[in-house]
């Protein structure tokens, strides 16, 4: 009696996955295990940003009209409050204050802030596609941290597009942000509105 058809071993399907290549972005992996909190130094004062999953951070970074305000009020009321005081007393510009946010996000994302930024913009912009194929992957963005959540909308995303495309993506996203230093990565308030206008 025969058994069920077997489909063939097909290599060129697996290696065709196989020659994806995912960016080495990732700065830490540690942000990936598991939602951190985030120590936060202003003006010689010392604040935590409670352990929040990717679902709180994507609410703020994925809205609409986000600015760097948002993730401060929203995730860091107690960081905001000493920030408020330190720009009023000038002990913080407000570009010092626009590096301290993108920092923030650097961290809790795992990677640098405008490759975080970028990654969520296209996941944001092909929700139709990639949204569907994280919650049938059973991704859960109320229970991942930010940083695992991205690793895996990334991966999502070079899966689900041509080849030939995946190396220009990969190029835009890796690409320093407008008006930055490649030393340092430090950038303006103008700089980083003209970087979220682009997305």
């Amino acid at each position: 009696m025969a058994g069920p058809a077997r489909r063939p071993f097909n290599p060129s399907a697996s290696q065709e996955s196989a020659k994806i290549r995912v960016p080495r972005v990732v700065t830490d992996p540690i942000w990936s295990l598991q939602p951190w909190p985030i120590d936060v130094q202003v003006a010689g004062k010392v604040a935590q940003i409670q352990a929040e999953p990717a679902s709180a951070w994507l609410g703020v970074l994925m809205s609409d009209n986000f600015s760097l305000d948002d993730v401060l009020v929203t995730l860091a009321p107690n960081v905001g409050a000493m920030v408020d005081e330190a720009l009023y007393s000038e002990q913080l510009s407000f570009d010092d204050y626009a590096e301290l946010v993108l920092d923030i996000i650097s961290h809790a994302a795992g990677r640098p802030w405008h490759i975080a930024l970028r990654l969520i913009g296209s996941a944001r912009a092909s929700w139709d596609v990639i949204g569907a194929k994280l919650i049938l992957k059973g991704i859960d963005a109320s229970h991942l941290s930010l940083s695992a959540w991205l690793d895996v909308a990334l991966l999502t995303m070079l899966q689900s597009m041509e080849a030939k495309d995946v190396a220009m993506f990969n190029a835009k996203l890796e690409a320093p942000p407008p008006g930055a230093d490649p030393d340092d990565m430090t950038m303006s308030t103008d700089d980083f509105a003209a970087l979220m206008a682009s997305q």
